[in-house]
């Protein structure tokens, strides 16, 4: 949970007794074994927790790194921080600065643009900053749409943070489609595994369309990629409106016959629709 204060010290204490009250035992306020940490705690670890980033007052504190022109608020001191900062960056690239002279418990924040120069221009060295500290990747300030970058490649190199918005959903959904249906199974994860198959289209069958296809997908990074299932509204003059999709990550596929609820665009659920699939996975 990543929080702009702007609170009062006394505000801010009713604000932790909310979010105590409201979170209850998810809420991470110690280190879990009790002991002052020495790393990150991994995934794993964290499972089923919440962590609230925000500036602390003494003891472990964050560290942002952002981009002024993109719409950080900044004021005299961070103006301050940022010039010397950039003073060391001409001698030193940023991620090995990162290595050397950052804690493990500091957050560095990037805009979309920076963090994919990061990962152009120095992978390695991300992926590897990635796992000693958590990243947060901010969409450019340029889109005054609210629209988001896709997380996936920022994903892919282990950045933990985005910040995220549901798109509205752009079409009906309806319990009856009296047109042709269509499927198909999109994979996302590293570009070699990024893949999209579709089904034939079932025409006059909208409500309960049975295609017997069989999609084949050969991915290199399982551990990164993401299984996304797709039904439109197949029109033969126009483009496809969507009806429903569903997206999870391979890892958590479970394999045999299963029953794929699907979602809108927005995440919310449509019952009853559903997809019914058989799922095989093999090892090369």
């Amino acid at each position: 949970m990543s929080m702009e204060n702007h609170c009062s010290v006394e505000q801010q204490r009713v604000m932790a007794q909310h979010l105590t009250h409201i979170l209850g035992n998810k809420l991470l306020k110690t280190t879990l074994d009790g002991k002052p940490p020495i790393r990150l705690p991994s995934p794993q670890e964290l499972k089923g927790k919440i962590l609230v980033k925000a500036k602390k007052i003494g003891g472990l504190e964050e560290t942002e790194v952002s981009d002024d022109e993109d719409g950080a608020e900044i004021d005299d001191d961070s103006i301050h921080r940022d010039s010397l900062r950039r003073r060391v960056m001409r001698s030193l690239p940023e991620l090995q600065h990162s290595r050397i002279h950052s804690k493990f418990y500091e957050v560095a924040s990037f805009t979309e643009s920076k963090a994919r120069k990061q990962l152009k221009e120095a992978g390695a060295e991300f992926v590897n900053h990635n796992a000693r500290q958590l990243t947060r990747v901010y969409p450019s300030g340029f889109r005054t749409d609210s629209s988001n970058y896709n997380p996936q490649e920022m994903w892919n190199v282990g950045c933990q943070i985005g910040d995220q918005w549901s798109a509205a959903a752009q079409s009906e959904h309806k319990g009856r489609f009296h047109r042709g249906s269509s499927g198909a199974s999109e994979i996302h994860g590293v570009p070699l595994d990024q893949n999209k198959q579709e089904t034939r289209w079932i025409e006059n069958n909208g409500f309960n369309p049975v295609w017997y296809d069989t999609l084949r997908f050969t991915i290199h990074a399982p551990e990164l990629a993401m299984v996304r299932f797709v039904v439109e509204d197949y029109d033969k003059t126009s483009k496809n409106d969507f009806v429903g999709q569903y997206t999870l990550p391979l890892s958590c596929m479970q394999q045999g016959y299963r029953h794929i609820h699907l979602l809108s665009k927005d995440g919310t659920s449509i019952p009853p629709s559903s997809l019914f699939v058989h799922v095989r996975i093999t090892e090369l």
